[in-house]
């Protein structure tokens, strides 16, 4: 898609964490988005275009382990 305007300097991307096997659950308001939007299947071609647009950095965050 095409960019009108300037290019943000910095973009933070806050993608689907992958499905987890532990016991301790997210919290409720989480819990009924995974359903609703699936799994975050895009999420490669959303880092390619984050890293073309920005101009200074692109942060993503993603689970620690």
């Amino acid at each position: 898609r095409a960019w009108t305007g300037e290019p943000p300097q910095v973009i933070y991307l806050d993608p689907m964490f992958p499905h987890r096997e532990k016991t301790a659950l997210v919290k409720k308001e989480m819990r009924l988005f995974r359903p609703l939007v699936g799994d975050d299947m895009d999420a490669p071609a959303l880092l390619e275009a984050a890293l073309a647009l920005a101009t200074h950095r692109v942060v993503v965050k993603r689970p620690r382990k």
